[in-house]
């Protein structure tokens, strides 16, 4: 088994280092990517501890014991950071999260100031670190990365599930591809910590030959499907490791775009309403349910950034309200003509533009005050009498 530890930690090293670069030097790059690569760059050089003792040179072993347990302490953080980034909800001011660094930073500081893991003479001295009445002893340290990294894991979750509620109305194949992506890394990275927490809470010696076990086995092989996946979905899909600037998602707090400075003249403005009005009601462009809003721009031949003003400044309304208005009125026809009469709900969700029921159903009560099975029924009651 020492062998296949050692070839697996070698690639594991290697895979998210690779990863970290291809993610840290892309084109058009954003703070997302950077954040994930520095995650990845942080594991890896932890678990470069493991390979030199499972190589026998424990000198450079011990040297890394507290650099290591370090980069441990980086894990929370830069987690929680790249959730935030990826959804949008980190806002523009980075540097109120620079507190989130201070464990990291006060301990490694604390290690190198206070104590000399190896001599001059050679000899290694890990006492201060092993006794438990010290303040940054190992076990400790490993106390407070367990309780840091299950609140960072508990905040990333909330903010994914705040990140799906904001969807709701925001349709577009990217941002639910970026869901599914953001869901996994959230698990498998839950697992991954699980796992490393585990195997340091069982750790009593670190001078003790723990790398050998099938415990670590399964740790790397959760960290390299991890790799694997984010490879693969970097290259299948490199649009959910990007964001425009312009994207018709809005951060989280946002209410609708602020246009203080982006003014139309009145006459361009009724200009392009009418033009807008008139293509949704001869070509219903709603029905197509991944319509974005730089797609409608497109068809109408309206630059985004002025479609975006008459929506919300005009109508009052963010973009996605504004097409599902649409899609909830073309469902109140096909609900009460008789030609539909035996279509259920599902199949008239999907042909008025809607990708789920539960969609559907939230997007048309908050509409008509109703569930579209209760309008359906009343509409019914009405015609009978």
């Amino acid at each position: 088994m020492s062998e296949i530890i050692t070839i697996m930690i070698i690639v594991a090293i290697s895979q998210g280092i690779f990863l970290g670069m291809v993610l840290l030097f892309r084109k058009k790059n954003i703070l997302s990517n950077k954040i994930l690569a520095m995650l990845f760059f942080a594991i890896s050089l932890g678990m470069s501890m493991n390979y030199f003792k499972i190589m026998g040179n424990h000198t450079v072993f011990y040297y890394l014991v507290y650099v290591n347990i370090s980069f441990y302490l980086l894990y929370g953080p830069l987690m929680y950071l790249y959730t935030l980034s990826i959804t949008g909800s980190m806002g523009k001011q980075i540097s109120r999260y620079v507190p989130h660094f201070l464990p990291f930073t006060v301990f490694i500081l604390y290690m190198i100031i206070r104590h000399r893991i190896i001599e001059w003479d050679g000899t290694m001295d890990l006492s201060p670190f092993q006794d438990n009445t010290t303040l940054f002893s190992y076990s400790n340290v490993v106390k407070l990365f367990l309780v840091l990294i299950l609140v960072y894991i508990y905040r990333s979750i909330y903010i994914v599930r705040q990140y799906k509620q904001r969807l709701k109305y925001y349709f577009s194949d990217v941002e639910k591809i970026r869901l599914i992506w953001l869901s996994f890394f959230l698990a498998g990275a839950s697992v991954f910590v699980v796992l490393l927490i585990i195997l340091l809470l069982r750790i009593k010696d670190l001078r003790v030959n723990y790398v050998n076990s099938g415990h670590v086995l399964v740790i790397l092989i959760v960290y390299l499907a991890t790799i694997y996946i984010s490879t693969f979905l970097t290259i299948r899909y490199p649009e959910i490791f990007s964001r425009s600037e312009n994207s018709d998602l809005p951060e989280a707090g946002d209410r609708a775009p602020k246009y203080e400075k982006l003014r139309l003249d009145d006459d361009i403005r009724l200009q392009y309403m009418e033009e807008l009005m008139q293509y949704m009601k001869v070509h219903k462009p709603y029905l197509r349910d991944s319509l974005t809003l730089r797609e409608l721009a497109d068809l109408v031949k309206i630059p985004h950034h002025h479609l975006s003003i008459i929506i919300n400044t005009g109508l009052n309304q963010n973009f996605y309200m504004f097409i599902n208005t649409y899609r909830v009125d073309e469902a109140r026809k096909m609900l009460v003509d008789p030609q539909y009469r035996d279509v259920n709900i599902l199949n008239i969700a999907f042909n008025s533009g809607f990708n789920s029921k539960t969609t559907f159903n939230t997007v048309f009560k908050q509409v008509t005050g109703m569930t579209p099975t209760e309008f359906r029924k009343d509409k019914l009651v009405d015609g009978k009498s």
